[in-house]
């Protein structure tokens, strides 16, 4: 019989939780991480035993959270940022210290030496941040990231793994487990642009008025940015500043608050497809809309 020992290690893969609630569970889209070195699990589990009559009279297992190494040659500072809560602007990444370690589910590959895989998703946690060293050249210096994983509240569940000659294993599960955090359906959806006040081609805005638009679905708020809208004055094509960017509680609605428009004017509003919802799907296109403010 062929030896079936874990002997290798790839297709690192996270995905941020969206809701985790007793009513409801959903991730964003998974994505993939290169340079997987170590994974180290630590259930933290332990067997109560109670004795009575000089005998075991009951047994128990007690589980708290499992403890997580993972070693990686490098991390993006995209992905670092979405782990632990920061922001980044104009390629640079800004740190306060109110900012928190987000919830993700943790999924990756291990290789058999029959040549077959281990596949693995543990479904909620957070990683805290990596303590740093550098050294002079000569000396790699990957980063280990260490995290805890805990029962999901929606339905209790921590983890979910499958094995290439499990029974019942199909190829399909294999070729799916990365598209989305398995037993959860990934949102493929590209949001849309739905309706917007003035309306498109409007002509009661008034000089002072602010620009509200309506999405399709939630979209991340750190897409409400300077970058992915622009107002412009349409005879001129001249770039009109936009004082402030607001976003609803539920996300579905952005207010451009602008700092005075000219008088019988038409501005055009251009939508870019950096806005992406809250599974990370981008606009399939530009979206535009034009008004025109009163006398």
């Amino acid at each position: 019989m062929p030896k079936k020992i874990l002997k290798g290690l790839d297709m690192f893969h996270y995905a941020l939780v969206n809701t985790n609630t007793t009513a409801s569970v959903s991730y964003q889209t998974p994505v993939p991480m290169n340079g997987a070195i170590t994974v180290a699990v630590n259930p933290n589990s332990e067997v109560e035993i109670l004795d009575t009559d000089d005998g075991q009279y009951d047994s128990e297992e007690n589980s708290g959270p499992i403890d997580m190494d993972v070693g990686i040659a490098d991390i993006s500072q995209e992905d670092y940022a979405a782990w632990m809560g920061h922001t980044i602007t104009g390629g640079v990444m800004s740190e306060i210290n109110t900012d928190q370690p987000v919830e993700l589910a943790f999924g990756f590959r291990a290789k058999r030496t029959n040549g077959g895989h281990s596949y693995y998703w543990f479904l909620v946690g957070k990683f805290s941040k990596p303590s740093m060293s550098h050294q002079t050249k000569g000396t790699f210096q990957t980063p280990t990231l260490s995290g805890k994983f805990y029962d999901r509240m929606y339905d209790g569940k921590r983890k979910y793994s499958t094995r290439t000659d499990a029974t019942d294993y199909t190829a399909a599960i294999g070729a799916a487990w990365f598209s989305s955090v398995y037993g959860t359906t990934a949102d493929s959806t590209a949001p849309t642009y739905s309706s917007s006040i003035p309306s498109a081609s409007g002509t009661s805005a008034t000089q002072t008025t602010n620009i509200t638009i309506t999405f399709s679905e939630a979209i991340l708020s750190s897409t409400v940015t300077a970058a992915n809208f622009t107002l412009l004055q349409t005879s001129s094509s001249e770039t009109v500043p936009i004082a402030s960017f607001a976003i609803s509680t539920g996300g579905e609605t952005v207010t451009l608050t602008q700092s005075l428009f000219t008088a019988s004017t038409t501005y055009n509003v251009i939508m870019g497809t950096g806005i992406r919802d809250t599974a990370g799907n981008g606009m399939s296109g530009s979206a535009t809309f034009k008004f025109t403010t009163t006398a």
